[in-house]
């Protein structure tokens, strides 16, 4: 394992728990809506004025919304080097339930990662509390907080009901090689969404996937870009088994930005056997399998599971 593994970013992993208060319908697909959520009344909470967009704010460089959200050029960018560097969150919702009853749960992911996002936690904290004051989707559909919990590689545990009763602890990300395995196999969970010479991919390519996890690892580890991080040697493309590999469009809302878009990438599923390449790799997979890979990450883009197999 290469040095460059042992100082992933660490991170603050929270699933927020929701109870339907009405009966009603959701979008089969919620990330973008509970982006749309977060984001904007975490805006609407810190910001001095609505009307002018955030390139043109005096306080860009001081802004926590920005500072999350934004991908600011400055000295607010701790995290990214550049524009296309996604920002240090991801806003995950697996469930696909469209039809809701009071009392019916809801719950989503939400995760922060990179050294310097704890402060950021009170001010996510007072928008998740007031959820209440959010209904969700074109129906207006009420919700309330049921509870906030956070998880570790360990465990998982209560931190918010009614308020915050445990204080967040950052949890830092750990691999451990498989003493015994001889394949993997990995199936995406949302679309793989990519592209390669302004042109986006619309068929599984597993070196554009290696290429977007060495290039994932490299955002997240070196946000700075302070130096050139080494990877090793890639295994041989022909040692990767597809599956299956589809295009998905996704609908997505936004119940900030106040419209409808169609976001799509690959649905696929491979197998890799095991090599002395496919080893070196394995932390690298891990890592975005926590962290996703590829564009729109902060939809829940590019989300994968990792099994390993004897």
């Amino acid at each position: 394992m290469t040095e460059a593994v042992h100082k992933a970013p660490v991170m603050f992993h929270f699933r927020i728990h929701l109870k339907s208060c009405s009966h009603g319908l959701l979008p089969e697909h919620k990330t973008s809506m509970l982006h749309g959520i977060l984001t904007g009344e975490f805006r609407r909470n810190v910001c001095h004025n609505m009307k002018i967009s955030c390139r043109d704010c005096a306080f860009l460089d001081n802004c926590q919304y920005s500072a999350l959200f934004e991908s600011p050029k400055t000295s607010a960018a701790v995290f990214n080097h550049s524009q296309s560097v996604p920002p240090p969150y991801l806003i995950s919702c697996d469930s696909r339930s469209v039809d809701f009853a009071p009392g019916d749960p809801l719950a989503f992911d939400f995760l922060l990662f990179g050294d310097d996002v704890e402060k950021y936690i009170p001010q996510l904290f007072a928008v998740i509390q007031n959820i209440s004051s959010y209904p969700l989707g074109e129906n207006h559909l009420p919700f309330e907080l049921d509870h906030v919990e956070q998880k570790t590689s360990e465990s998982s545990f209560t931190i918010m009901e009614n308020e915050v009763t445990a204080r967040p602890e950052p949890s830092p990300w750990t691999f451990q090689l498989p003493e015994r395995y001889d394949k993997i196999f990995i199936q995406f969970a949302s679309p793989f969404r990519t592209q390669e010479n302004n042109e986006l991919v619309r068929e599984f390519v597993p070196a554009v996937f290696f290429n977007q996890v060495r290039q994932r690892f490299t955002q997240l580890v070196d946000p700075k870009n302070k130096k050139t991080l080494e990877f090793p040697k890639l295994p041989n493309m022909h040692d990767v088994h597809l599956h299956h590999s589809s295009w998905k469009d996704i609908p997505c809302c936004s119940s900030f930005h106040g419209e409808d878009m169609i976001l799509g990438g690959v649905l696929a599923s491979f197998h890799m056997n095991r090599s002395s390449e496919l080893d070196a790799w394995l932390p690298y997979l891990f890592f975005c399998e926590k962290y996703h890979v590829g564009k729109e990450t902060t939809f829940g883009f590019g989300k994968y599971s990792l099994w390993v197999k004897q």
